[in-house]
């Protein structure tokens, strides 16, 4: 499976610092971020079920000022669960984590391309993006019987 973690920052301020996984957006408008949230999950969700990738698990925390939403899916768009409210406002921070059964390029691709489609009309400064392919694990310890 392919793993991969990326944080955003969604800031209407023309100055962003680089600091942590963050990738900065700006907007002049106060955005629903509920809305945004609810929509961009939609979306990624339709496409990996487009592409018949399985799914692992995909999460997302966005966080305003002093409010947070919370959403992720294990499968298809009936699995997708979204808790909380971020509300309006002109800046949030997302973080998404997202672990599907494909390379980690693919998934990369996959998720860059979801959310340039949900961030039209922003201005994007990416600060961090990692994706990764977890290894088969290496025991370092075996017992030579069960007990």
């Amino acid at each position: 499976m392919g793993a991969g973690k990326t944080t955003l920052l969604l800031n209407a301020s023309q100055h962003l610092t680089k600091r942590g996984k963050k990738v900065g957006l700006i907007t002049n408008n106060i955005t629903d971020w509920d809305k945004f949230i609810a929509s961009f999950f939609n979306d990624l969700c339709l496409r990996f079920e487009k592409d018949k990738l399985p799914i692992g698990h995909v999460k997302a925390i966005l966080e305003s000022s002093e409010n947070a939403v919370v959403a992720n899916f294990t499968g298809g768009i009936d699995t997708i669960s979204i808790r909380g409210s971020a509300g309006n406002s002109d800046k949030c921070k997302l973080t998404v984590n997202a672990r599907v059964e494909t390379t980690p390029e693919n998934l990369d691709a996959i998720t860059r391309a979801v959310l340039k489609e949900h961030t039209k009309g922003y201005k994007c400064t990416e600060i961090a993006w990692k994706y990764l392919q977890p290894g088969y694990p290496t025991p370092t310890h075996r017992f030579d019987k069960v007990m």
